[in-house]
């Protein structure tokens, strides 16, 4: 008789192994199936708060182990870099990294906790049952409980087939940028901030950081069109190299591009994260910071949230399992609802203001970050 997990996971994401981690280490019998999801987290260097290290369930000293850059400031220019504002902390902010290698490490770490990883070239057929969940094709498994965390909400919500289905279209587009630097280069770039920087769209803003040997820039475009942000993030590149921000000989023929659609704010769209005995968490269900697409600390906070929910499910035995997963909501919406939500005005609208009255900075820091 094959074996029944208590719990599967669906995706290879940071979020699901940080679940299948923090489930196995509950005492969970967990299967995790690495299958291809679409882009809408960052394929190239990111960046997250510091509060995502912090989170209950998550490994001990991942920052060093994944070779996270922190950073202590939070610097914002205007259009032509003629002005500044700044908040640095004195702890930690938040820290510059590789997502394929924090996965590496979760890996390992989920791994070594009794997870049984799985990879697969296609999504699996999910069979969602009164008595479990049936996973079919390349990967065959059974689990008393679904975690769906990687992919989209649209396409989670497709897949399983789920009456409260609907598409959910990215209201937000991210064109990036990883440019190798040489020792000699790197050794130039003595400003270790995050970096945000206004362009002349007003629906557009950049971002830039070094981590590592890598620099990362960006361009988060409200535009949708063939080439959101591509033209701005050459600007981009251009303005910062001209206010000396960055060095002029930069290795741009050896940079690696990416576009992602990050699904801002499409958590608080959706009518349900649940089906018969499943969650919805991460990306599948629409985890992305509605001011800057950030999606490492949502995705990953919300698959915590979820597996705890799980396994308390679990814990309590087999009555008013649906109802008891409804729990998940609950917490969800409590912890990350003001992250999630947009706010009142654009970032966009916003980040004049930081030069206008430099005492709205460390609390508007504040709100960016979830810190």
């Amino acid at each position: 008789m094959a074996k029944v997990f208590d719990i599967a996971i669906l995706g290879g994401t940071p979020a699901s192994l940080a679940a299948g981690y923090a489930l196995a280490k509950s005492g969970c019998s967990v299967v995790l199936v690495d299958c291809p999801t679409p882009g809408n987290e960052s394929p190239l260097s990111d960046w997250a708060p510091a509060s995502v290290f912090a989170l209950p369930g998550m490994p001990k000293s991942l920052p060093k182990r994944c070779a996270a850059t922190p950073f202590r400031s939070v610097r914002y220019h205007n259009v032509d870099f003629s002005k500044q504002a700044e908040h640095r902390g004195r702890p930690v902010l938040g820290y510059f990294l590789h997502p394929d290698k924090l996965c590496r490490v979760l890996a390992a770490d989920a791994r070594k906790a009794g997870v049984s990883l799985r990879k697969t070239n296609s999504l699996p057929n999910v069979a969602l049952k009164e008595s479990g969940i049936v996973l079919s094709g390349s990967c065959k498994s059974k689990a008393r409980l679904l975690l769906f965390v990687g992919g989209s909400a649209s396409s989670a919500i497709g897949h399983l087939a789920l009456p409260n289905g609907g598409s959910f279209p990215s209201q937000l587009s991210i064109a990036g940028l990883d440019i190798p630097l040489t020792p000699s280069v790197a050794k130039q770039i003595t400003d270790k901030s995050l970096n945000v920087v206004e362009t002349p769209k007003r629906s557009n803003l950049g971002m830039c950081f070094v981590v590592g040997d890598t620099l990362h820039a960006r361009v988060m475009s409200e535009s949708l069109g063939s080439d959101p942000g591509g033209g701005e993030l050459s600007d981009l590149i251009i303005g910062l190299c001209n206010a000396e921000i960055l060095p002029e000989r930069l290795a741009l023929g050896k940079a690696n591009g990416a576009m992602w659609r990050p699904q801002a704010g499409v958590a608080m769209e959706m009518n349900s994260h649940t089906a018969k005995r499943c969650l919805l968490a991460g990306s599948a269900g629409g985890f992305a910071a509605a001011v800057t697409g950030q999606t490492l600390y949502p995705s990953v906070h919300s698959a915590l949230l979820a597996a705890q929910c799980a396994a308390d499910v679990l814990d309590r035995g087999s009555a008013n399992i649906q109802e008891r997963l409804g729990d998940f909501k609950t917490s969800w919406r409590q912890t990350l609802g003001p992250y999630l939500s947009p706010p009142d005005a654009s970032l966009q609208m916003l980040v004049p203001l930081l030069f206008a009255n430099k005492r709205v900075v460390p609390r508007f820091t504040k709100s960016l970050l979830s810190c």
